[in-house]
C-alpha cells in the first residue's frame, strides 16, 4: 500500500471510514474494505516513538544543527 490516507473511527457500531485523495478526486472506503488501512495505521502507531522519545530525538537533532 502506497500513499497517504485519512482514517476516521467512530465509537459504537459505526465502521471506520478511509479517505483517499489524489489529483483526480477523492474516494471513501468503509466497512471491510477499510480493514487494510486500519491494520496499516495500527502498524504505524505501534512503531512510532513515544512523546518523550520523540522530544528527545528532536532535541538531539536540533543540537546537531546548531554546530
Amino acid at each position: 500500500m502506497v500513499g497517504g490516507f485519512t482514517l476516521t473511527s467512530f465509537p459504537g457500531p459505526m465502521p471506520p471510514v478511509v479517505l483517499l485523495e489524489n489529483l483526480s478526486g477523492a474516494t471513501y472506503v468503509e466497512g471491510h474494505e477499510a480493514t487494510p488501512f486500519v491494520k496499516a495505521f495500527d502498524r504505524i502507531r505501534a512503531t512510532a516513538l513515544s512523546v518523550e522519545d520523540s522530544l528527545a530525538r528532536i532535541a538531539t537533532m536540533e543540537e546537531g544543527h546548531r554546530g
